[in-house]
């Protein structure tokens, strides 16, 4: 081999080391509290989720600790109020009878995907400069992508006095089975 193709290849097998010592690692960034691991080769997705919960009379604290236990139990979810992939939002009311009687609690859910505002910026830079997409076009999709998120779930759930902490656990189930679910197949094809 010449000078000239050893040249050429010193730094692409640099870059490529690079790129494999990054991925063998598993290594986090500063400030990132996804779990550590490798486990799941080649790429293992974790949901960052972030609670949103409003409630009256304690409601609201009693909730955010069994929906956290929940979301715990799920393996590859972490709960995180920095770069969420998603949002759930809950309502949590105590239902009454006329004279005041409680008798059970109703529970509005609504869960919403955001994007890494990073990622889409970087997107739409790479659809603009590809002429693919509008300067005042990247603009307005940055926005809209990255603000509030999508609405990708919403429901209502009524539960009776002893039941509450089993409703909890249903819902995150039900938002694990249909919500994350869609997001892992979806990042396993990307």
């Amino acid at each position: 081999m010449t000078m000239i193709a050893i040249s050429r290849i010193i730094p692409r097998l640099f870059l490529l080391s690079v790129v494999i010592t990054l991925i063998l690692s598993g290594s986090k960034s500063s400030g990132d509290d996804t779990p550590n691991t490798t486990a799941g080769w080649p790429w293992k997705v974790w949901i960052k989720v972030k609670l949103n919960i409003s409630g009256d009379n304690g409601l609201d604290s009693m909730t955010r600790s069994y929906l956290s236990r929940e979301l715990r139990k799920i393996e590859d979810v972490s709960i995180t109020d920095k770069n969420p992939n998603f949002v759930i939002n809950v309502c949590v009311i105590q239902t009454r009878l006329k004279d005041g009687t409680p008798m059970g609690y109703a529970f509005s859910y609504a869960v919403t995907s955001t994007l890494n505002q990073k990622l889409v910026k970087n997107e739409m830079v790479a659809l603009r400069v590809a002429g693919k997409i509008e300067e005042t076009k990247e603009m307005e999709l940055c926005a809209w992508l990255t603000n509030d998120g999508i609405l990708v779930d919403q429901f209502i759930q009524q539960s009776d006095i002893t039941s509450f902490s089993k409703v909890c656990a249903d819902n995150i189930a039900q938002i694990d089975g249909n919500d994350f679910e869609e997001y892992r197949k979806f990042m396993h094809i990307k």
